[in-house]
């Protein structure tokens, strides 16, 4: 989503983090509506200024999605993160087919592959009293398959299980060997396109590169430890004289706005464990002062937000997300234990909902061999907070979800408690919405872009959405980079949003739907969490009473809730047995809750946007709304691919020679492209460097005479893939389509614009 272009500044860090357990401070005193204080004197000059075409804000898997795919395509930028290294916290763990399909692009979807847990230990979602206590029944998500890749082979890659932390460091790898790599690896036809003085691809801000929460390496090629405290877009320069220098021109020599970011070095450390929680706002406030160091002004081409659900970004350019309030309050324990580990894998799942009288919880199995776990623990506002579980509460609750029989067996010792080492504690707030819709006529050249949580909201049903984030970047690494090497016009940026937004809108009210499905198995025992939130609402408002009074009601009629659910909630004849054949059939009807969405996954196609979608650029030429997801990682350009049958001749090269930034790829085996894509021979795609297909032409190509015809008649015929076609009525049949795509076309003969 791309933000408006007016010019904004503030200084402030954006909104509260409701979904972290550190405080956010705006390190900013003095009176409303005053400038901060100057760092140095009165005196002292504007921050140094630092140049770079992108800078890329949050290095969380959008921002190193898409930091990494810039890379590929020779964009030099830079990474600001406000945290002083990656998270330790699981968060996200699902990893769908299209964003697997990313990540083989950036040679990532290998890695995951190994590191993530064999299919056996997270193919079902268990709903039961308690981990090593009575199921009350389970879900396979993956009925006959031994493998997670897809049995009808819509892919060449699977669905993943692997928690976020662990995907970050895999990212954060392969990050620096690419800022190592310092450009010399990268594609030899982006390699032409960048100078040498651009070179360093990822550029690192001061001392920011390195560390973690732990303290450890692994930081990538990220600037830590900055947090952003204004932006400005400022205007482009007015027009000067007939053949002046003109300071911002692109390489297109059109005039580009300037995007002014005011970053603070040395940010705050995020605490790694439970006990750091009470400190945490006195210590963020500390250390957020920057340790005296100066603050750094960048100028960009483009800015691009993917710092998360609240984005300081999106605040200081006056953006808000519209939809629904908070539909839930999590507490997420991040913990791991030898002992609910050996019970897991005697009935293994990614997934067990626990109902029981002492706690209703979902534990999510990370890793069941290492014994890694998130216990995801419901509260209600605002008489409950973070504050009501501190650790020796939340080990008992995670004790009561895994079940006595797990202290009692010969693994564990007779009567020995279930070990518990608490690693981090985490509220989480989950609604649903997105960043409201820019202006009606916002301006023709965007300059700040947002991604990821940054401009849109999931409940976690589904898990759309790290996935969502990380093809955003994938929508708009691309578009960034022919901008920047003046291949297209400021229409293709505006079509990253024209693109994603839809796809966003129709995720959230899928999550939406999926939470609901999530509630029909507690609703059956008794717990619907909606009930549950209700009855906080009414107890909250009972005004006359003092506040301890109307928690300690709240906290007995929660208890009192859970004692009567289950199957012998209710003392009552034949209540048991319902309440059990309720959840047998929602269940057996496969109402609950799913894990894939492959109609979501893989079978959107864009509407609208960079696509050719029932256009007519030629007689004879079929355009058609563009089918299927991704062709595979189409190039390391920022060019388009043209992909067909071996009919038209051999090799790879430009088409035509005319300057059209367009590799053609053709078949290694004859008849294998088509039957592969189910297309008749003599067809075409025009596949996009996001492996998205913009366009595509059904042959059989027209013979000469009927293609001179149908030229002659009205226009050049259809781009085909035959020999028997002029090449120079195929160049501009395609150079049509690619205009139709807002791609900037260099004149015949003339090669494609060097980048930045």
């Amino acid at each position: 989503m791309k933000m408006p272009s007016a010019s904004r500044t503030a200084a402030a860090g954006g909104g509260g983090d409701s979904g972290r357990l550190e405080a956010v401070s705006s390190n900013h005193s003095g009176a409303q509506g005053q400038p901060p204080p100057p760092v140095a004197s009165a005196a002292a000059a504007p921050p140094p200024a630092v140049d770079v075409p992108v800078v890329v804000v949050g290095a969380g898997p959008t921002g190193l999605a898409l930091s990494l795919l810039l890379a590929k395509y020779g964009v030099r930028h830079v990474v600001l993160e406000r945290a002083s290294g990656p998270t330790q916290h699981p968060q996200a763990h699902f990893i769908n087919n299209r964003t697997m399909e990313v990540l083989r692009g950036l040679r990532l979807s290998g890695p995951v592959r190994r590191r993530m847990p064999p299919l056996a230990q997270w193919r079902k979602f268990v709903y039961c009293e308690a981990v090593a206590g009575r199921s009350y029944g389970e879900v396979d998500h993956f009925p006959g398959q031994s493998s997670p890749l897809s049995p009808a082979g819509v892919s060449p890659e699977p669905v993943a299980h692997l928690p976020q932390h662990t995907l970050l460091r895999l990212m954060l790898a392969e990050h620096s060997r690419a800022a190592a790599a310092a450009g010399t690896e990268v594609a030899a036809e982006v390699a032409a396109m960048v100078p040498p003085r651009s070179r360093r691809l990822i550029e690192v801000l001061g001392d920011g590169g390195g560390g973690g929460e732990d303290g450890g390496g692994g930081g990538g090629a990220v600037t830590w430890g900055a947090a952003v405290r204004a932006v400005r877009v400022l205007p482009p320069p007015a027009p000067t004289a007939a053949g002046a220098e003109v300071a911002g021109a692109g390489a297109s020599g059109d005039v580009e706005p300037t995007v002014e970011v005011e970053v603070e070095m040395g940010a705050r450390r995020q605490p790694a464990a439970p006990a750091a929680a009470a400190a945490t706002s006195a210590a963020g406030s500390a250390a957020a002062a920057g340790g005296g160091l100066p603050p750094l002004r960048l100028r960009c081409r483009y800015l691009v937000a993917a710092d998360g659900a609240h984005s300081t970004v999106r605040g200081l350019m006056g953006g808000r997300m519209e939809g629904s309030g908070p539909l839930q309050h999590l507490l997420n324990a991040h913990f791991v234990s030898r002992r609910l580990a050996a019970a897991a894998a005697r009935r293994p799942a990614m997934l067990y909902f626990v109902f029981n009288p002492e706690v209703v919880a979902v534990l999510v199995a990370h890793d069941i061999d290492s014994g890694e776990f998130v216990a995801q623990i419901p509260y209600f506002p605002p008489l409950q907070s973070p504050a009501d579980f501190p650790p020796e509460r939340v080990v008992e609750l995670i004790r009561a979800a895994v079940g006595e029989a797990a202290s009692s067996g010969q693994e564990a010792g007779a009567g020995a408690a279930v070990d518990v080492e608490l690693l981090q504690l985490r509220p989480y707030c989950f609604g649903a919405g997105g960043a409201a819709a820019p202006p009606p006529s916002p301006p023709p050249r965007p300059a700040v872009f947002l991604a990821g949580d940054a401009a849109h909201r999931f409940p976690p049903a589904g898990g759309f959405g790290m996935n969502t984030g990380v093809q955003d970047a994938g929508g708009l690494a691309w578009r960034l980079a022919a901008a920047l090497r003046g291949l297209a016009g400021p229409e293709l940026l505006s079509s990253y949003e024209a693109e994603r937004r839809p796809v966003a809108q129709a995720a959230c009210a899928l999550s939406v739907r999926n939470w609901g499905e999530a509630t029909r198995v507690p609703a059956a025992l008794g717990l619907d969490p909606r009930v549950a939130g209700l009855v906080s609402d009414v107890v909250a408002a009972a005004a006359p009473l003092p506040v301890w009074a109307r928690k300690s009601l709240l906290e007995g009629a929660m208890g009192l809730g859970r004692r009567l659910a289950g199957p012998e909630g209710l003392p009552l004849p034949g209540v048991g047995a319902w309440r059990q054949q309720r959840v047998a059939d929602i269940l057996r009807s496969g109402s609950s809750l799913r894990l894939q969405y492959p109609a979501e996954d893989l079978g959107y196609v864009y509407d609208k946007g960079a696509v050719v979608v029932r256009q007519s650029v030629a007689a004879g030429s079929v355009l058609e709304p563009p089918t299927g997801s991704v062709l595979g990682p189409a190039s390391a350009s920022a060019g388009a691919v043209l992909q067909t049958d071996s009919s038209s001749g051999g090799g790879a090269g430009s088409c035509g020679g005319g300057g059209v930034p367009v590799v053609v790829l053709t078949e290694a085996v004859p008849g294998g492209w088509s039957r592969t894509m189910g297309l008749p021979p003599g067809s075409c795609l025009l596949v996009r460097p996001d492996g998205h297909v913009a366009w595509r032409h059904l042959g059989p190509p027209k013979p000469r005479a009927a293609a001179s015809a149908s030229a002659s008649a009205a226009g050049p015929p259809a781009v085909a893939a035959g020999t028997d076609l002029e090449v120079a009525a195929a160049e501009a049949a395609l150079r049509a389509v690619l205009g139709a795509l807002h791609w900037r076309l260099p004149g015949p003969g003339q090669g494609p614009v060097p980048g930045v």
